[in-house]
């Protein structure tokens, strides 16, 4: 992901030969159901007290997941915590968004909402979130930008 976000679109077409950066992730680097598997396999349910707790996680939350792939922590993470929480999933790739929003669907998880968009400019207002996590994503981006990107959102 470092190419997606470090270097333009125009760009990235050439580098990627490709017309649609917004799935090359998706299409090119790791699949969605390899993504998803090895994800539910590390953030697994027995181990459901220990993530919430190291990231001070709390029922009744408002958490954003930026990067948030196929969903497979956002759909934990509303299944661990309360439905007064309201769980939200951010990913540049069309790809993983639209197979999150199905996912979630299906397991008909109600406090979830998935939105496009670019770590860097996420389309939340001001101080609208009590927590942002991220998984495998800061190592990609301008991390100072990432950072002030998420301060800027965070309560």
């Amino acid at each position: 992901m470092a190419v997606i976000f470090a270097v333009s679109d125009k760009r990235l077409k050439l580098l990627w030969g490709v017309n649609n950066v917004n799935t090359i992730w998706s299409e090119n680097i790791q699949g969605i159901l390899n993504l998803d598997l090895s994800r539910e396999m590390r953030f697994r349910d027995d181990r459901k007290e220990l993530f919430l707790n190291l990231l001070g996680l709390k029922e009744g939350m408002t958490i954003v997941d930026i990067g948030c792939g196929p969903g497979t922590i956002t759909r934990k993470l509303s299944k661990w915590l309360d439905q007064k929480s309201q769980i939200i999933g951010i990913d540049r790739d069309s790809n993983f968004i639209n197979y999150a929003k199905e996912k979630a669907a299906i397991q008909g998880l109600n406090n979830i909402c998935y939105y496009e968009g670019d770590a860097l400019k996420l389309p939340l207002e001001n101080n609208s979130v009590d927590s942002c996590i991220s998984h495998t994503v800061i190592e990609h981006v301008p991390n100072r930008e990432f950072l002030l990107e998420q301060k800027r959102i965070c309560r």
